[in-house]
């Protein structure tokens, strides 16, 4: 009798650290899955890590959400300070002066009818400080694209803030 109650109190114990740990099916999932068409040896994680060291991320984090037509997305954001932000031309640095980050934001769609996850839109948002925001998303592979690209290559590309940017914020 002593020896069920324990080994019933130890499945407890372990379904509860299982729970507190916050294990996620759906990060784990993209965390540790492929992009084949970029690599078949590294890992979506190893990949993202890597990279955001290079392109300078104060901060980094991986969080899941649902679209209001219920599809499923896992997104890594990757936030730089405003010194880490290039500008082409000198017109742009009056903008980048008012910058107070801007973020990278990697979206993968996750398939409702198996363990698979696609690459959804790639989106840069820019934080200005007067708290008013601008998002430009990826909607087609164009030069948002070359973002993922060059995670895989392990190349950074650097964060260029246009007067689209701050003339376009809200």
């Amino acid at each position: 009798m002593i020896l069920k109650t324990t080994t019933y109190r130890m499945l407890l114990l372990t379904i509860a650290l299982i729970t507190l740990t916050g294990c996620d099916g759906d990060i784990d999932r993209v965390k540790d899955g492929f992009m084949p068409m970029y690599s078949k040896s590294l890992t979506v994680d190893q990949a993202l890590s890597s990279w955001s060291n290079k392109e300078g991320c104060t901060n980094t984090s991986w969080n899941k959400y649902t679209s209001d037509r219920g599809e499923k997305f896992v997104q890594f954001t990757c936030e730089i300070d405003q010194k880490n932000v290039e500008v082409i031309n000198q017109e742009d640095q009056v903008f980048k002066n008012d910058l107070r980050n801007a973020k990278i934001i990697f979206n993968f769609v996750l398939s409702a009818s198996d363990k698979s996850f696609t690459k959804g839109p790639i989106m840069l948002e820019y934080t200005f400080k007067d708290n008013k925001k601008y998002t430009e998303q990826d909607h087609s592979d164009n030069i948002m694209e070359s973002y993922l690209a060059g995670a895989y290559a392990d190349r950074a590309r650097a964060v260029i803030i246009y007067s689209r940017a701050y003339n376009n914020r809200k």
